[in-house]
């Protein structure tokens, strides 16, 4: 890595977690590291070995503030991939997936999978559905694209190269699972996936402060937001830490309110599906 100056601190793996390393995001050109059926996994480590060179200049002192990025995630998959000596999608289904019998995830689709499975949608007039013919070559393109009906673009079967920050595939029951281990301090039907430690540390520690970012401006209306040990995490009258995801296609998120012992979480085929605000409205009903 190219450090900022001399005196930087060495990246740790919680920098890595908490979004606070000094890497950049790999986007826009992450939508360009796809593959379809048929096509070879990459193994993280391979991939994260090509492409870190790329993003070896730290954009700012590591653990100063936190900035959300794919690429911090991709090594951490890369040290999975050391410590366990199995590739990162492995060792998931073996260590959280199938401990809590969540048999409709996984990282391909399948027979659990595809009687559910959901063509992806976006507005063809789209920042993100313009942006691909610049990021995907023709025959990609023709991959992705499913059909085109009354302004809306449907997807076909897409997969992500990158797999810690993102790629598994799942129901909204399979995710309650992990969101009922998590609020249960790591464990669930006496399978434990994580120690009593380690959930309490990802709720209550190592907060950093985010910088001027996308992130934090969508949580603008809330007092304040951090980036915690994997989770986003806000601090206003009533706290709860959440994680969200999407692109061309889909839109997810998860929420959690550990003093209420309340969980949620939303998958939509939609790339705008208004996300937060169901789960505002959620969180202020009387449960």
């Amino acid at each position: 890595m190219q450090y900022p100056s001399e005196s930087s601190e060495i990246v740790t793996i919680r920098h890595l977690l908490n979004h606070s390393s000094g890497l950049s995001n790999n986007m826009p050109e992450v939508i360009g590291w796809i593959h379809f059926d048929g096509d070879p996994e990459w193994n993280q480590t391979e991939l994260i070995t090509e492409k870190l060179p790329s993003y070896a200049e730290l954009s700012y002192e590591p653990g100063s503030k936190g900035v959300y990025t794919n690429v911090g995630y991709m090594v951490l998959s890369a040290v999975i991939e050391a410590g366990s000596g199995q590739t990162y999608q492995q060792y998931m289904i073996d260590h959280m997936f199938k401990p809590l019998g969540m048999d409709q995830t996984n990282w391909t689709y399948d027979d659990a999978l595809i009687d559910k499975e959901a063509a992806g949608s976006s507005p063809s007039v789209d920042f993100q559905a313009m942006m691909l013919p610049l990021l995907l070559d023709k025959d990609q393109m023709e991959s992705v694209i499913r059909e085109k009906v009354d302004g809306v673009t449907w997807f076909n079967r897409v997969y992500m190269d990158q797999k810690g920050p993102t790629g598994p595939i799942s129901t909204v029951t399979d995710m309650v699972r992990f969101v009922m281990a998590f609020l249960n301090e790591g464990e669930l039907d006496g399978q434990r996936i994580l120690s009593e430690e380690s959930v309490a540390m990802m709720t209550n520690e190592s907060h950093v402060l985010p910088g001027n970012t996308p992130e934090a401006a969508a949580y603008k209306d809330y007092d304040q937001m951090y980036h915690g040990l994997g989770w986003y995490v806000v601090k206003n009258h009533d706290f709860f830490i959440a994680h969200g995801g999407g692109g061309p296609g889909f839109a997810a998120d998860m929420r959690l309110y550990p003093d209420r012992e309340l969980g949620m979480v939303i998958i939509a085929n939609g790339t705008h599906f208004p996300k937060r605000k169901i789960m505002d409205l959620v969180a202020s009903l009387d449960w």
